[in-house]
């Protein structure tokens, strides 16, 4: 199968000086989903941070769904994670709401793959981040989400792909990096089932395979003047 993949548009119409190409998410979003109806992908992804903060809410709303209206004028389904910025924007669920997502975790399947959605957007706490305030370098996936993720593993007699915004690749920095990784690591090593795990938020991209699964970082879309999105088969 074919998925479509872009992360951190970070989408803001007024933005400083050294994020000026935020304002160019628009176009730069209709580029990937036209290069994704070309390529003939099953599913696309976006892997989180879609808005930034803006003067007022409904400025923030309106870039919002001025993003999200471009997404539906495409026929193949997209999944939604959120990212850390967008809890500072999003409200309780506000997220869910506008993009049509179910609560998170969540699995679907897809071309005889399941694709598993995680959210840590969590300080260690426990609370998530719209509730508890954002610290970006304080992200966890609470309880829950793990034996979620866990009991999908053991039942799945699919192969599985894991999505969130925060990453587990043990070779980025720290800040980035999901509490506890390494056990995550050891979980979808020793389940055997999962060859991929997609995550955004570290803006420059990576990729790194340990232990039989690929962690792949997709770049953002708006941090230089390339237009960073990806098609992978898998």
């Amino acid at each position: 199968m074919k998925i479509g993949l872009f992360s951190d548009l970070h989408y803001n119409r007024n933005p400083e000086e050294n994020r000026k190409f935020t304002a160019l998410a628009p176009i730069r979003l209709k580029e990937a989903m036209e290069a994704f109806r070309k390529e003939k992908i099953d599913v696309a992804v976006c892997l989180g941070d879609i808005v930034d903060k803006a003067e007022t809410h409904e400025e923030e709303l309106s870039c919002w769904q001025e993003l999200l209206s471009i997404v539906k004028e495409y026929s193949f389904p997209c999944y939604f994670l959120p990212g850390n910025h967008d809890y500072e924007v999003m409200i309780g669920d506000e997220f869910c709401k506008t993009t049509g997502m179910p609560g998170y975790p969540f699995s679907a399947d897809v071309n005889g793959r399941r694709l598993l959605f995680l959210d840590a957007c969590y300080r260690y706490s426990g609370k998530r981040y719209d509730e508890a305030g954002m610290i970006w370098t304080e992200t966890a996936l609470p309880p829950d989400q793990i034996v979620f993720l866990e009991r999908t593993l053991s039942e799945s007699e699919m192969p599985c792909i894991l999505f969130t915004h925060q990453n587990l690749d043990k070779n980025l920095p720290k800040d980035y990096r999901i509490k506890k990784n390494m056990q995550l690591r050891r979980l979808l090593k020793e389940s055997g089932k999962v060859k991929y795990a997609f995550s955004g938020h570290f803006h420059g991209g990576d990729y790194h395979e340990i232990g039989g699964v690929r962690y792949v970082t997709v770049p953002s879309m708006t941090e230089t003047s390339a237009n960073n999105y990806m098609i992978m088969e898998v």
